[in-house]
């Protein structure tokens, strides 16, 4: 099974418009239930996910993506340091403890680092 982590840790649209580029070929290639996927964003790469300042042209390939089973997941500290709430995000993602502990533990299990 191919496991594959994306790392998005700025406030900027063009590397998530990368990562999202990359996964979308990434299925083409490998079928959804032959990869798992996860994107982590942590230092100011959650605020790419905030409901009121999210790009919607993003937002329509990030929904489709999380409806196939990639993972959007929040470093909860990152959430702290910016003054955001999980409920200032957009419903697709999730929260993480710690960014950082997250992709060590991912990177542990085998997944390929990809950092956009």
């Amino acid at each position: 099974m191919c496991k594959v982590l994306f790392h998005i840790e700025l406030d900027a649209v063009e590397p998530l418009k990368i990562a999202v580029g990359n996964i979308n070929n990434l299925l083409k290639e490998i079928p959804k239930n032959q990869c798992d996927i996860v994107v982590v964003a942590n230092y100011k790469g959650p605020l790419l996910f905030v409901k009121n300042n999210f790009d919607q042209e993003i937002y329509s390939h990030i929904k489709k993506l999380h409806d196939l089973g990639v993972q959007f997941l929040m470093c909860n500290n990152s959430l702290n340091n910016l003054n955001l709430k999980a409920q200032d995000l957009i419903e697709e993602v999730g929260i993480t403890k710690a960014g950082i502990l997250e992709i060590i533990k991912r990177q542990a299990d085998g997944y390929a680092y990809v950092r956009t």
